[in-house]
């Protein structure tokens, strides 16, 4: 540790000149962790300090990096054992005890859903449904709606039936859209903001996590990469990733190279540029992850590559976890409207070894879930799902009591409820 400050302090000498060497020597004379007090050491500096605060946070963040190895980093920052997977995937549905009036509501909502349902054959994105294991085999094999067809969402959901648990019905949701219900419904993403909507299940698996394979085989080594950031995709994302694009599409920094490929709703054919493929991509040592919808689906092989990724700090989560990747451990974070996205490269480009150890990191966390589209049965992640699905029949139970689901009514269960 004290090698690595004095290697630091040679840097910062060379980097701020001796003006700022007493600013320095402030902050980082006491111990400086991962993840630590640096905000609370900013504060306690003069306004004249707070004048280089930008700087010399970068650098504090960088002296972090090289104190640690990044073994010890990795240990700090560990893949997540089953129990904390099943809490986070679980979300405020984990262990939780309904109160009377959340009850009454789901019972409601509940009823009304089992009155109104479609068939099975009828079953669509962005909507909740209560199907059973025949209901999703059938829907994979004759559903008429695109996102749902060969395997998509209605075969993955199938694995909620095999985990050796016995359940009859699925509360399920397929797509991007994450519906305000007050029901223990399985989805694939939600919002990081909204636990409490949803429980996640590994769906639409071959689109999120098929591709890193490929990435693993197919990539570039760091020295062989060229200093570009680089991001391509669809204009998803209501209208926001088509307004990052028009700001950047133009930029006369020829190291940033932003553009849509295709144009769905919100985009402008004027600021998109042909696609580019994976192996492409990876030729260059900095990838731009946008959020669309909901998650970024290209995030997983980037983050499993070589490459360093830039992305603001992720507002969805899904079976891959996003909310444990951790800024300048995992990633290089950027504002969401990515207004620090030249400084961030600057910052990329003077400290090299920092990027590969980010790189490094990520790649090992990302390592977690490499050949899942391969094996996605219902041994993978077999405790885990478990696990899920007792919370779900937990939170059924509580709704339902010893009431079966086939005799849901409106009028029978809210009438119980009041008793």
């Amino acid at each position: 540790m004290r090698r690595g400050r004095r290697g630091f302090v040679s840097n910062a000498l060379a980097l701020f000149s001796l003006l700022l060497f007493p600013i320095f020597f402030l902050i980082y004379s006491s111990e400086v962790r991962p993840n630590g007090n640096v905000e609370t050491r900013k504060m306690e500096l003069s306004e004249t300090i707070m004048d280089y605060d930008t700087r010399l946070l970068e650098n504090v963040n960088q002296a972090t990096i090289k104190a640690n190895s990044s073994q010890k980093l990795q240990d700090a920052f560990p893949f997540p054992p089953v129990k904390s997977r099943h809490r986070i995937y679980a979300g405020s549905w984990y262990n939780l005890s309904l109160s009377e009036r959340e009850i009454s509501n789901a019972q409601r909502e509940l009823c009304v859903m089992k009155r109104n349902e479609d068939m099975p054959q009828k079953v669509k994105t962005d909507t909740l449904h209560l199907l059973t294991r025949s209901d999703l085999e059938s829907c994979d094999k004759n559903s008429k709606v695109p996102a749902l067809k060969g395997g998509k969402y209605c075969d993955d959901a199938v694995s909620f039936f095999d985990t050796g648990i016995e359940v009859e019905h699925i509360l399920v949701t397929f797509g991007d859209v994450t519906p305000n219900s007050s029901l223990p419904f399985i989805t694939k993403s939600r919002p990081q903001s909204l636990s409490h909507r949803g429980i996640l299940w590994p769906l639409n698996v071959n689109r999120h996590f098929s591709q890193l394979g490929p990435a693993y085989l197919s990539d570039t080594p760091w020295e062989d990469k060229r200093p570009r950031l680089v991001w391509r995709g669809a204009d998803t994302g209501r209208g926001a990733r088509a307004k990052l694009v028009k700001r950047f599409y133009s930029d006369l920094d020829k190291e940033i190279d932003i553009a849509l490929t295709t144009v769905l709703e919100y985009g402008d054919s004027a600021i998109t540029r042909p696609a580019m493929s994976m192996k492409e991509l990876l030729r260059n040592r900095y990838l731009l992850s946008l959020e669309g919808n909901d998650v970024s689906s290209g995030l997983k092989w980037m983050l499993l590559s070589k490459s360093v990724v830039f992305m603001p700090d992720p507002t969805y989560e899904s079976w891959a976890l996003e909310t444990q990747l951790k800024p300048f451990l995992h990633y290089i974070p950027v504002e969401q409207d990515l207004s620090d996205l030249h400084e961030k490269l600057e910052w990329a480009k003077q400290n090299e070894q920092a990027c590969r150890e980010i790189s490094d990191r990520a790649t090992k966390f990302m390592s977690n879930f490499l050949g899942y589209a391969e094996r996605n049965n219902s041994q993978t992640d077999l405790e885990i799902k478990q696990l899920l699905v007792q919370s779900y029949k937990n939170a059924m139970r509580q709704i339902l009591g010893d009431h079966p689901i086939e005799i849901c009514e409106l009028n029978n269960l809210s009438s119980r409820s009041a008793n």
